[in-house]
């Protein structure tokens, strides 16, 4: 019945999925994507969505006395300005259009499995918060999570986060800190007043030094963008970077950290923190397999293929990070994220939907986080 359902409105949520796509939604602008999840939540019947300060969309159904509670979330924002033309592109069932993967399409799979659980299985929806998150991606900082957990971490068991493609399952999260330096000299003309400090030079010393700092654990490091001067025949006066480090280890992360404050200090510049992931903290093992079981066995039977169990930087994060356990997994098939040739295949968003469904259903049957790790 499940199965039939999805299939039989597969018209449907490929509308649901073109119309979503087609609503740009960088970071800290997602407020259209939300109206239009509240006003199609509403359209199924569903009227007590709403949105929270932070712009989260959020569908509780929660006993806010009870600790089994279950978070199931997608995010809205994409990593594209509000400018990118959008626009989809289809052959076959491979649709291409800059964020339709990473998250517009699983966001549509968590709205059509709600509204099949709300009209088919309304007892499942117990325990339940369906949340449509903002601020996942670049410097939005997970603040969409981290307001969400903290709103009903307390009184959570467990946190899912949809996110890219069934492929993979994320059961471990990489924390990160971005900055922002500025370097600033006087500058000149760069014949009568050559010998004087250039900003860009003294900022491609500093990078030259940062790149020489060896971890000694999986921690990476980059200069994503530059930037300053005047023209070619000037001595630059001031010039900015972005830089980050990101580790799967709390303590290394620190260790970065305090290295890159010391090269700053001893070279004059000026810094910013411009956005922080925490690493993970320390949830329960034995839940963590469990969350992370469900997931992967919810993915093949629905798929027949087991994914692959990897670390990345998710909205898993937060909750990680305060010991809540949390696992990131994709619903479809797709490909391309964080570029305008992103895709997905749309014959995978039935399965995905399916997906979400098992994950929930195992839960709920007994192969719960909670109830199996007290036996």
């Amino acid at each position: 019945m499940v199965k039939d359902y999805f299939s039989e409105n597969r018209q449907f949520i490929m509308k649901t999925l073109e119309e979503l796509a087609l609503i740009p939604a960088p970071s800290f602008n997602e407020a259209k994507r939300a109206g239009y999840c509240i006003g199609w939540l509403r359209d199924a019947g569903i009227d007590t969505a709403f949105t929270d300060e932070c712009g989260n969309v959020i569908l509780s159904f929660a006993n806010e006395e009870s600790s089994n509670n279950r978070i199931f979330m997608a995010h809205l924002d994409t990593v594209f300005p509000e400018e990118t033309e959008l626009e989809i592109k289809r052959d076959g069932n491979i649709w291409s259009c800059p964020g339709i993967g990473d998250d517009t399409a699983n966001a549509v799979c968590l709205l059509m499995l709600v509204k099949y659980l709300w009209e088919n299985a309304p007892k499942m929806l117990e325990n339940c918060i369906f949340v449509w998150d903002v601020c996942e991606e670049g410097l939005g900082n997970l603040s969409g999570s981290r307001a969400v957990t903290e709103r009903y971490g307390k009184c959570t068991d467990c946190l899912v986060s949809y996110d890219l493609y069934s492929r993979n399952v994320y059961n471990s999260s990489i924390g990160s800190i971005r900055y922002e330096v500025k370097v600033t000299t006087e500058g000149g003309h760069s014949y009568h007043d050559f010998g004087k400090e250039n900003a860009i030079a003294a900022a491609s010393r500093i990078i030259s030094r940062l790149y020489g700092y060896v971890p000694s654990a999986r921690t990476t490091y980059n200069v994503g963008v530059i930037s300053g001067g005047t023209s070619v025949n000037s001595i630059a006066g001031e010039c900015s970077f972005l830089w980050e480090f990101r580790s799967d280890d709390r303590t290394e992360l620190e260790k970065s950290d305090k290295f890159f404050r010391e090269i700053i200090a001893e070279s004059g510049a000026e810094y910013r923190v411009i956005g922080e992931r925490p690493c993970m903290g320390n949830p329960d093992r034995k839940k963590m397999d469990i969350l992370c079981r469900i997931c992967a066995d919810s993915i093949r039977d629905v798929t027949g293929k087991t994914p692959a169990m990897q670390a990345a930087s998710t909205d898993c994060n937060i909750p990680l990070s305060m010991d809540i356990p949390a696992v990131c997994t994709g619903l479809i098939c797709g490909g391309n994220a964080h570029r305008t040739d992103e895709w997905v295949d749309v014959g995978s968003m039935t399965d995905g939907c399916m997906i979400a469904y098992k994950i929930l259903e195992k839960m709920k049957n007994g192969y719960s986080v909670q109830r199996q790790c007290d036996r």
